[in-house]
């Protein structure tokens, strides 16, 4: 093929050429990477790719998962409820603080599976289930740079709204989901639910992170708690609800002691020695 036939057949009228001339290619492969912004399954293959696999509410590779037992747990389970039928919480965050082996699992499992049956058969609740990542170091269910992507994920998939951002915050930016935390946590989370209110406006979504201690590194965990409280203090008025789950670590701790963080959780202690923690399925 002579180089002016070559010039011709490469160059269509829409597309990845569109208004292109006068240019030859010689051997090309040519791979055309562009979402457009009316196609909602491409990002949400993009975010699976740098999501926490494994570590949502009915994943397989936790099946079955800890629960906890009919009639167990009713204080904590009661009281978390309270706290997300609250249509102005005092507070945005609940921790659920306690050592190995006492529930803690079982009991954010048990909420998050309350949730998600609440939110699919009942209308016009003050709360609905957002998502839910349970770290897991042994099963490598802990990279905490794959943390906001995973809660992008599972919300893409319930929120056609939140879907339809995402696949146009995609095609301004292909690397979005390799950016630092600070800059995931501010276009997955604070652009989209504090600046374009695309959350349900009746309703508090409920985001769940169980076993923060099993993510990689103490100063990543720390960093976690500082970016959600961060935005809290930021944007007091997005309908956004936390659930954590950790030990008692120091380091946790010492984040949740800081004083302009003191009023923006509440603690629930997960005692050991209990009758219900002996009737609970453990962490």
């Amino acid at each position: 093929m002579s180089p002016r036939a070559n010039e011709r057949a490469f160059m269509p009228s829409d597309g990845l050429f569109h208004s292109a001339h006068h240019f030859t290619l010689n051997n090309p492969t040519i791979i055309d990477h562009h979402i457009h912004s009316g196609d909602t399954e491409t990002p949400l293959k993009e975010l699976m790719v740098h999501s926490i696999r494994g570590a949502e509410v009915d994943s397989s590779e936790r099946d079955p998962p800890p629960r906890c037992h009919p009639g167990t747990r009713m204080t904590i389970l009661q009281e978390a409820k309270r706290f997300f039928e609250d249509p102005k919480p005092p507070e945005n965050i609940l921790w659920l603080c306690g050592s190995a082996g006492v529930g803690k699992s079982a009991i954010v499992q048990t909420l998050a599976e309350d949730l998600q049956s609440l939110s699919a058969t009942t209308a016009g609740t003050t709360y609905g289930f957002g998502a839910a990542v349970f770290f897991s170091r042994p099963n490598q269910r802990d990279n905490p740079k794959l943390l906001f992507p995973t809660i992008a994920y599972q919300l893409a998939v319930r929120y056609p709204s939140y879907r339809q951002y995402i696949a146009a915050e995609l095609v301004n930016d292909p690397l979005l989901l390799d950016k630092s935390m600070p800059e995931q946590l501010r276009r997955l989370i604070v652009q989209p639910f504090a600046y374009r209110r695309l959350g349900p406006e009746s309703q508090s979504l409920v985001i769940m992170l169980d076993g923060l201690d099993e993510c990689d590194g103490e100063g990543e965990q720390a960093n976690i708690i500082s970016l959600i409280t961060q935005f809290i203090l930021q944007h007091p008025n997005v309908r956004l609800l936390w659930v954590i789950s950790s030990r008692p670590e120091s380091h946790i701790r010492e984040v949740f002691s800081h004083i302009n963080v003191l009023s923006l959780y509440r603690k629930e202690d997960v005692p050991i020695n209990s009758n219900e923690s002996c009737s609970t399925v453990a962490d």
